[in-house]
């Protein structure tokens, strides 16, 4: 199939249009926060398998504080 007979099929009312909104891919608020938390407990698990944080005591402070701000702004 060549492209433009993908873009005339994709336009066609029966088929869901290929453009979403922008906001619709984005997190924000709560789920935000979460994805925030998530991607640190995985930073910080990838970091000690390679010795990273123990070795560097700005590196692990910066991600100890961003820790502890994540966990605030969850609870309140």
């Amino acid at each position: 199939m060549s492209v433009s007979g993908f873009e005339r099929r994709a336009t066609t009312e029966e088929s869901p249009s290929l453009v979403v909104p922008i906001e619709t891919l984005l997190y924000s608020g709560n789920a935000a926060l979460e994805r925030a938390r998530t991607v640190r407990d995985e930073l910080r698990d990838a970091w000690q398998r390679a010795g990273g944080t123990a070795t560097d005591p700005t590196m692990s402070s910066l991600l100890d504080e961003l820790s502890d701000l994540l966990d605030l702004a969850v609870t309140g």
